[in-house]
């Protein structure tokens, strides 16, 4: 709008409106923006007004964006419908009055909420006649309680330009994030891949050095049995002879081979006290001594290395 207008007046209907909806928990429903051609009176209250004074043209509030407790309501006066293309508008007329309607609820009665007049002489909108479309984007910012619900009444609104340009904008900003979820979820997926993977060879890993340490263990086994053999050798009381000395069969056994001869467990007693002791190998033979006879029948255990 060229011409100089006044500041919005909220209009007592308008306050008690607020208060109602805070007070019942009811919304506030934005309806219309109207236009008119009265001229107000500088002294009156315009506080008090309940309608214009000579109204034109009522049209859809088409958008509302709020900023905290402001709320900042987007209606296009237009001399012809842009959906239809017939004018609505058939005699110019200076716009001296803009009121702004609102209701409680859904079901409540629609007030004149608040009213903006022109300083003197209002802009013109011109009667359309197929070749002159005059449009004119009108902006009303109001403050209202956060503890108010503020909705509006949108049948048959149409969006404005620069709220579509706003709105793909959120929509490519919202996409921008879709997209950038998906990645991470794929990234995400991608790094449970690869650590199941790692689990899988670890798995894997485990199972053949368990299967190569009980490979190792019969390799030991196997070893051990093919390089030690383990002689059991009986030395009978009757077989000392007067230098306390016998000579046994001892299977493995070489004249330059390893050997461990130890008491078996039932022997043992009598093995030590006789002082029994391995002193020469031969051939599959094994001397002993004693330093007395033994009281009964001993055994040794020979353990030959190869």
């Amino acid at each position: 709008m060229a011409a100089n207008y006044n500041d919005a007046v909220v209009t007592t209907r308008g306050v008690d409106l607020i208060n109602t909806a805070i007070a019942q928990e009811k919304p506030i429903v934005f309806t219309k923006v109207a236009t008119g051609d009265g001229r107000w009176n500088s002294y009156v209250d315009l506080r008090t007004a309940t309608a214009l004074i000579n109204l034109r043209n009522s049209y859809t509030i088409v958008s509302k964006t709020a900023n905290e407790n402001q709320y900042k309501l987007k209606a296009l006066i237009s001399n012809y419908d842009p959906d239809t293309g017939e004018s609505v508008i058939t005699t110019s007329y200076n716009i001296n009055e803009v009121g702004i309607y609102a209701k409680l609820g859904t079901d409540g009665t629609e007030i004149l909420y608040a009213i903006i007049t022109a300083e003197t002489i209002g802009d013109v909108i011109n009667a359309y006649d197929g070749t002159n479309p005059t449009q004119i984007v009108f902006s009303y910012v109001t403050t209202i309680s956060t503890d108010a619900t503020v909705t509006l009444n949108l049948t048959g609104a149409y969006a404005l330009a620069e709220d579509l340009v706003d709105t793909q904008t959120s929509l490519s900003e919202a996409q921008s994030e879709i997209d950038s979820l998906s990645t991470s979820q794929s990234e995400l997926a991608s790094t449970v891949s690869d650590h199941t993977r790692s689990l899988s060879q670890l798995s894997t890993s485990e199972s053949e050095l368990a299967s190569e340490v009980e490979e190792f263990k019969s390799e030991v086994a196997t070893d051990y049995q093919t390089k030690h053999q383990k002689n059991t050798v009986s030395l009978a009381l009757a077989d000392w002879n007067s230098n306390l000395q016998q000579t046994v069969d001892a299977s493995n056994v070489t004249a330059s081979n390893t050997i461990i001869v130890s008491p078996t467990p039932s022997t043992y007693e009598a093995y030590c006290a006789a002082g029994v002791r391995a002193i020469a190998q031969g051939a599959g033979k094994l001397t002993f001594e004693c330093d007395g006879i033994p009281e009964s029948d001993v055994t040794a255990n020979v353990v030959v290395f190869n």
